[in-house]
């Protein structure tokens, strides 16, 4: 017994520990603050505190803000949908899956704090919606309430993150872009005479990656934040252009004749010097608080997951549907709260790495809570002689979420355990609930994670994999959407490089996170590159009167090849071998991004295969 206690506390971070019962405490004043006020769900002020505690003062503050925002945002629609449409339950049903669609939708187009508002604005209207769908008389009410609560919580929360909560490092965030300055030049340079490496550039990309990847956790809380998140990625962005653009190894000679780092220093002709220069530019941009100066930057157009958005929101949708369905059809009591649990696991979720694996552990948290909830709704509350009293004991179970949010082998249900114990345990007094009720409203909230569960794995599923194999049919049909368009203006072009710097570091990261290779995925990014040079080089020739009839014979065959460059990798390769034949025959082989490319896409077919 000894051993197993010993063996129980040593599963227990003495730091996460504090943090967890800094925030129980915390929640259980906002609970009292909220009954005090007279607010009818004083929990949802305690759920405030868990949903935003986070690890620095930034997130906390960002968090509490943005709850606050999508609470609004939702309430209001979530009221008026009840206002126009109690009457008629499947109309209100089918409005509000819209809405949570286009949310979830929305949400997963959007970074940062803008993608939280939007997802919660989605089921806070759900939830609106479903506690009162059949009371338009009394929904201002509940909004109201649901909107005071939600505030006290995040002043409450924002007063102990502000008290308790160490600031964001941004100074390691500005020391660790500073050394990946350094880091990118100095190989350039090292490699201006001979050839960069695949796995050194693989290696560099790799923590432009991961930088990129931070920044909305580093920066967040920031005065300043868009200015700054702008300044950086703007040397990210210059770094990849000048990264990518190097001196690479392919099939040409290493020994080469090409200019030494002095000469690539000094040359205002240099492209590398160019580069060069615009990273010099953007890294002195961060450093002027943000500020860019009138050199050339490279273009911010980021990757947006157009794919998986759709695809999020029509699964969000679709579920609470289905969920919604099954209610109207049976006229179950618990109805509403499966439509609630439902919209907001499918939506909320829909954002993260690896969301079905999420919710295996959500199913065990909710379950674990709704007993917990069920214990005490029905042999500990009936026993309390006021609402204060029931609010009371509300408490232990708020500090018992603490330990399991602590320890090392509960942690990960820990959040699932504490909303759903709080959701349940509304205090009512005086209560009349019966066994078979408790039960019910009980097993009502395991269908949302449930459900979540079957489509994040059966209706479009989500995970590193899945998400990688979408940024790569999103380079492919950016590539067949420029070989159809005609003669591409200069400006399309730099939209098309810029947006794909960004694609290739989440490229990157989704790749590492499903357990691939960080070279495998870089060099697919830089091979899309050189075709989407190939691209623009052959539109320019073949739209040019001057243009020798074979090679721009040649151009059309090769962006023709492009529409099966998924299906048929090796017929455009060989399409594109007999373009820069064409070229040389010409005397216009020059150009050195276009050399061995064909050789390149030949031994990478596999790359392409996976759009």
């Amino acid at each position: 017994m000894t051993l197993n206690v010993e063996t129980l506390l040593s599963g227990f971070d003495r730091q996460r520990l504090l943090f967890c019962g800094r925030t129980a405490i915390a929640g259980c004043l906002a609970m009292l603050v909220a009954f005090a006020l007279g607010l009818h769900h004083p929990q949802w002020a305690a759920m405030t505190i868990w949903v935003v505690a986070q690890p620095t003062r930034g997130l906390w503050l960002e968090k509490s803000l943005s709850r606050i925002a999508g609470t609004l945002i939702g309430a209001g629609i979530g009221t008026l949908m009840v206002i126009f449409l109690s009457s008629n339950p499947p109309l209100l049903l089918v409005c509000l899956a819209l809405w949570i669609g286009f949310c979830a939708t929305t949400g997963n187009l959007l970074r940062g704090p803008l993608s939280y508002v939007t997802l919660l604005a989605g089921y806070s209207a759900a939830m609106i919606a479903m506690l009162d769908h059949d009371n338009p008389n009394l929904v201002l009410g509940l909004a109201q309430d649901r909107i005071l609560t939600i505030l006290i919580g995040a002043a409450t929360s924002t007063l102990t993150g502000l008290l308790f909560t160490p600031k964001s490092a941004e100074s390691n965030l500005h020391h660790r872009i500073r050394q990946m300055v350094e880091r990118v030049t100095a190989h350039v340079m090292d490699h201006a005479s001979n050839v960069m490496k695949r796995e050194e550039r693989a290696a560099i990309l790799s923590e432009l990656a991961a930088i990129d990847e931070s920044l909305e956790v580093q920066l967040a809380g920031k005065i300043g934040m868009a200015a700054k998140m702008r300044a950086v990625r703007s040397v990210l962005a210059a770094a990849m252009d000048l990264l990518l653009n190097a001196p690479e190894d392919t099939h040409r000679d290493s020994d080469e004749p090409s200019q030494g780092p002095e000469a690539l220093a000094c040359s205002s002709q240099s492209d590398l010097a160019r580069r060069m220069a615009s990273l010099q530019t953007a890294w002195q941009g961060l450093e002027q608080a943000g500020e860019l100066e009138a050199q050339r930057i490279p273009s911010l157009h980021l990757h947006r997951d157009w794919i998986g958005a759709r695809q999020a929101g029509l699964r969000a949708a679709l579920s609470v549907l289905g969920v919604g369905a099954i209610w109207l059809l049976t006229d179950l009591a618990i109805g509403p709260f499966m439509v609630m649990g439902t919209a907001i696991m499918t939506s909320l979720f829909s954002t993260f790495d690896h969301p079905a694996r999420i919710m295996r552990f959500g199913i065990v948290g909710t379950l674990a809570g709704a007993s917990v909830a069920t214990v005490v709704r029905l042999y500990a509350m009936p026993l309390a002689e006021s609402e204060l009293a029931m609010v009371l004991m509300v408490m232990p179970v708020i500090l018992i979420g603490a330990l399991v949010m602590s320890h090392r082998k509960s942690m990960f249900v820990g959040m699932d355990f504490n909303m759903v114990s709080l959701l349940l345990l509304g205090p009512a007094f005086p209560t009349h609930l019966q066994p078979a009720e408790a039960v019910a409203q009980a097993m009502s909230v395991v269908v949302g994670p449930v459900v979540a569960l079957l489509a994040f794995t059966y209706a479009f599923p989500v995970h590193p994999q899945g998400r990688m194999r979408l940024i790569i049919r999103m380079i492919v049909h950016d590539l067949q959407n420029m070989a159809d368009t005609g003669t591409l203006a200069p400006h399309r072009v730099e939209i098309w490089r810029a947006r794909l710097y960004h694609r290739i570091l989440r490229l990157i990261r989704w790749s590492e996170k499903s357990g691939g290779t960080t070279v495998d995925a870089a060099e697919g990014g830089l091979l899309a590159l050189r075709l989407g040079e190939a691209v623009a080089n052959a539109q320019s020739l073949v739209s040019n009167d001057n243009t020798p009839a074979s090679l721009k014979q040649a151009g059309r065959t090769f962006l023709k090849s492009l529409a099966k460059l998924q299906e048929q990798p090796g017929r455009t390769a060989t399409a594109l071998e007999h373009f820069e034949k064409q070229l040389s025959v010409n005397g216009l082989s020059g150009s050195r991004s276009l050399a061995g490319t064909a050789s390149r896409l030949s031994s990478s077919e596999a790359f392409f295969r996976q759009a």
